[in-house]
């Protein structure tokens, strides 16, 4: 029997690895008590590879294209494309609005009225009509 010595893949430490049970597909999982982190020697999809995620980013910088990053890498082009999308936000985004609850808008806006829990503009009356 040959025992094959584990490194974390994140901090390179041997001693710090033991054994965490198993994966759904059988395969041997390993946590790290230096930076408790989960790894699998070998992945059953070559996504979750270490190293993977960083390639398909770094193609599509250098103008690689999802089909050709996906035939490279050896995964589906719909994985390169979701990892895209959570890596590579355009700048300048301004953040998702946030929905108020409705004492966080007694606090702020006073007596704004409301239809349904809903803000709404007051229509003025001074306002031309076009007709």
């Amino acid at each position: 029997m040959v025992l094959e010595p584990v490194l974390c893949p994140s901090c390179q430490q041997p001693d710090a690895v033991y054994r965490h049970g198993k994966a759904t597909d059988g395969t041997q999982r390993y946590r790290c008590t230096a930076c408790r982190r989960t790894f699998q020697l070998r992945y059953r999809h070559k996504a979750h590879a270490v190293g993977v995620r960083a390639k398909i980013t770094d193609m599509a910088r250098n103008g690689s294209g999802i089909r050709d990053t996906a035939r490279v890498l050896g995964i589906r082009p719909q994985t390169g494309m979701g990892e895209l999308k959570k890596r590579l936000k355009p700048e300048g985004t301004a953040p998702r609005a946030i929905p108020l609850t409705r004492r966080s808008r007694e606090l702020t806006w006073g007596s704004m009225p409301t239809r349904g829990g809903r803000l709404y503009a007051a229509k003025s009356s001074s306002a031309g009509s076009g007709g």
